[in-house]
């Protein structure tokens, strides 16, 4: 690479930098308002927040890298062209498609790399963002309960424990109203329970030890039961909102989604698929259209035919009826 070559590359570099790091923070910055609230909110640790955080990155880097070689490739000839740089340069012999060099050369880089963070980089980061939202959602049944705190996030079913030990391992005086049969509510109140969460087949459990069941039937009978160990299965939905994270078409890359085939087909209107008939001409003619004309069609122009009913058309060569008198 000659010394003309880095030299233009050196304008350009730093103006395509600087709308770089602008460019994507503009773009990034409604992102991260709408998820950093909702991690925070939640009792996300920092730096898994800061993590989140930087997957959003890639999908602002795909449109703000060809925003910033178009603006770097503005300010250093702007700026060549403003010094008379240029009218020295021609004036060496050096023409004008000799400096496109150096800037083909950037932009097949920006071009590159605008496709791998579209191809690769920004599917895995789609992924790796919904897995860690996944286990913000599936955690926060674990540890989000509070001592002598009403916990209502489950449906239809609220929870207060007396006494979080720190040490973990469960709660110590657990009240539970569960009213997921309204025919039919239940009060459960034990010494001691703990959260069951299977991530892998997406089952939920609350687990009770001593304890005992209030129930109250349809017919007005008020049922009491003491047991030893009794389990509340839960909704998956209600912690697995997202059931499992799959990748979606936003989280495969071009290999994937080649391997997975054929999408739907296009879609087509409902005239479309379902043509309806034609619409059928009434049977004869109209009723103008079975008069004669009362003159010949090339009497309408100026200095054309002047026939009169009854008499013979030379252009036809044939004659029509005279009108009759009421």
């Amino acid at each position: 690479m000659k010394i003309i070559d880095r030299y233009v590359i050196r304008q350009m570099l730093p103006p395509i930098l600087l709308g770089l790091l602008v460019f994507t923070f503009v773009l990034i910055i409604p992102q991260i308002k709408e998820h950093a609230e909702s991690f925070i909110a939640k009792g996300v640790s920092p730096g898994l927040v800061l993590t989140a955080m930087l997957l959003l990155v890639p999908q602002a880097l795909a449109l703000t890298i060809p925003m910033s070689l178009l603006l770097g490739l503005l300010i250093a000839f702007t700026r060549l062209s403003a010094d008379r740089e240029f009218v020295a340069m021609q004036a060496c012999g050096m023409s004008l498609a000799r400096l496109l060099r150096p800037v083909g050369v950037i932009s097949l880089l920006c071009a590159g790399a605008t496709f791998y963070v579209w191809a690769i980089v920004v599917p895995d980061s789609n992924q790796r963002f919904r897995e860690i939202a996944f286990n913000v959602v599936a955690q926060r049944a674990e540890y989000k309960i509070r001592s002598r705190v009403f916990f209502d996030d489950f449906p239809n079913l609220v929870l207060w424990v007396r006494d979080v030990p720190t040490s973990g391992g469960g709660w110590n005086g657990v009240f539970i109203s569960d009213a997921r049969n309204p025919s039919a509510p239940a009060v459960y109140m034990a010494r001691r329970g703990r959260v069951s969460i299977d991530r892998d087949r997406k089952r939920i459990e609350l687990v009770l030890e001593s304890g005992t069941r209030h129930t109250s039937k349809p017919d007005g009978e008020y049922e009491v039961s003491q047991f030893d160990r009794f389990w509340v299965t839960l909704d998956p939905a209600s912690v697995f909102p997202n059931a499992v994270p799959e990748r979606g078409n936003n989280e495969l890359t071009i290999a994937e989604l080649r391997a997975r085939g054929p999408g739907r087909p296009r879609h087509r209107s409902p005239r479309a698929a379902r043509p309806g008939p034609r619409p059928r001409r009434a049977a004869g003619r109209s009723r103008r259209s079975r008069r004669a004309p009362a003159r010949c069609p090339r009497g309408s122009r100026r200095g054309g035919c002047r026939r009169r009913r009854g008499a013979t058309c030379r252009h036809r060569g044939r004659s029509t009826p005279p009108r009759r008198r009421p």
